[in-house]
């Protein structure tokens, strides 16, 4: 058993499981026009500590967000900024490139290497691009539910909020 096992079972048990949103999101006004939105998650009908995050930037044009599967930590996240620039790791898998512009991932697969036998990382250091037909909010929160085996039904889908300014 090498150092990441236990962990990683234990998250690769819930990625694995199919997950519900519980009760009702909104989402809260923080600083700058940031706005967040969090939904517990359940499996098999009992609430768990993983909860979905959205950020999203209300003044930024275009759109700029991100989701985040988080269990009490981020385990899988998608960030999408057109401009962004990151550079992933040295220890990073040989498919994916060294620097990634725009929309990205970070899946748990890319970033458990990271993890320890009792904790997670403290961040996903590793991206791949977001496929180039995810270009829009509502897109890219259900091939982020897909990839996370989070059940999404229409309900669920909370749309952006508004901006905090009329500029």
């Amino acid at each position: 058993m090498d150092r990441h096992d236990s962990i990683s079972k234990a998250v690769e048990a819930l990625l694995r499981s199919e997950k519900t949103l519980e009760g009702r999101g909104q989402w809260t006004m923080q600083e700058n026009g940031k706005a967040r939105y969090v939904r517990a998650l359940s499996v098999a009908g009992e609430i768990t500590d993983a909860r979905l995050e959205i950020h999203f930037y209300t003044r930024e044009k275009p759109p700029k967000f991100n989701i985040s599967l988080l269990a009490p930590s981020r385990i899988w996240a998608l960030d999408f900024d057109e401009a962004h620039k990151r550079t992933n790791s040295l220890n990073k898998p040989s498919d994916i490139p060294a620097i990634v512009t725009g929309p990205h991932y970070h899946s748990w697969e890319d970033n458990r290497r990271f993890a320890t036998k009792v904790s997670l990382p403290s961040r996903l250091l590793n991206a791949r691009p977001l496929p180039h037909n995810i270009r829009s909010y509502e897109n890219a929160l259900r091939w982020f539910c897909d990839k996370t085996n989070i059940i999404l039904r229409n309900e669920d889908i909370v749309m952006p909020p508004k901006p905090d300014t009329l500029l």
